[in-house]
């Protein structure tokens, strides 16, 4: 039975993460910044005594999603990055070692070629939300507890909150089945690699319970367009949607195409879940 720490509690992977282990056996406690309904406070990972019963923390907590990040783009240095390091103080005076595994993003690695970029790429990334996380993970390559980064591409499939403004796809289905207008970022050329929750939830389980460390690449192998997406979303719901285009923001990355070879081959790992399927499924869930 794995003892498992996940940051993050209120965001939208924490509680997937914690629901898929829970389920398996393991002790899964869960932190934010905010604690109470069932939620530890963040500092408590700054305390040593605190890993003295975990076997690995879920570094999922972070300040901002891209959008919000470049609204205030001090948040990574202010925040993100100095918790990290009390974080990691705590774990490397702890008498019982433990490990980390980091929700990175890639993203750090910006506008990419038509070849798929792998963990060797040096990142590029575009905006401050990606920028922080590349910070964080130079943090802890540096530290001597024990990490895994995975570098995650777009998540789809996680229950639908269209409070957040992060995900495309839930703001498209709404509007497909409301019959109402979404405003889109450019004229839907851009092209990225998109990865089902489920099969972000079975790669970390196999590179957990293979104790793999190192920085891994999380992705379907696959990229589509924007208009691809909405053409998905347009057949399921019968009709044309109204788009309203809306200037690209600077930071959002064009084109990303990543591979996931490595992953692939490093832990026997492959993703179950296309993005035909995924979309079917985001929209049948969609109420």
């Amino acid at each position: 039975m794995m003892r498992i720490a996940i940051s993050g509690g209120r965001g939208r992977l924490a509680p997937l993460i914690a629901r898929h282990f829970g389920a398996q056996g393991s002790k899964v406690r869960l932190f934010s910044r905010t604690e109470g309904e069932g939620l530890e406070s963040l500092d408590r990972l700054t305390q040593p005594e605190t890993w003295e019963d975990l076997d690995v923390l879920i570094h999922c907590g972070w300040s901002s999603v891209p959008l919000t990040a470049e609204r205030h783009p001090e948040n990574s240095a202010l925040q993100d990055l100095p918790l990290l390091r009390r974080i990691l103080t705590a774990a490397s005076t702890a008498t019982t070692p433990s490990r980390i595994v980091f929700l990175s993003s890639a993203a750090i690695y910006g506008d990419t070629g038509v070849e798929p970029v792998d963990e060797e790429q040096a990142p590029q990334p575009l905006g401050a939300y990606a920028r922080g996380k590349w910070e964080a993970e130079k943090i802890l390559t540096e530290s001597a507890i024990p990490s895994l980064i995975l570098r995650v591409t777009n998540l789809l499939g996680e229950k639908p909150d269209l409070d957040r403004p992060q995900g495309i796809l839930p703001r498209l289905i709404h509007a497909a089945k409301a019959e109402e207008e979404v405003a889109l970022w450019g004229d839907g050329s851009a092209t990225k690699d998109y990865l089902h929750c489920a099969d972000l939830l079975s790669a970390l389980q196999a590179l957990l319970e293979q104790n793999h460390r190192g920085i891994y690449n999380v992705a379907s192998g696959e990229s589509v367009s924007l208009r691809d997406l909405i053409a998905m979303v347009e057949k399921l719901g019968a009709h044309r949607l109204r788009i309203r285009h809306e200037p690209h923001f600077s930071w959002d990355v064009s084109f990303s195409r990543v591979s996931n070879q490595k992953l692939k081959v490093g832990a026997g790992w492959s993703p179950r879940v296309n993005i035909e399927k995924a979309v079917k499924e985001c929209f049948g869930r969609f109420s």
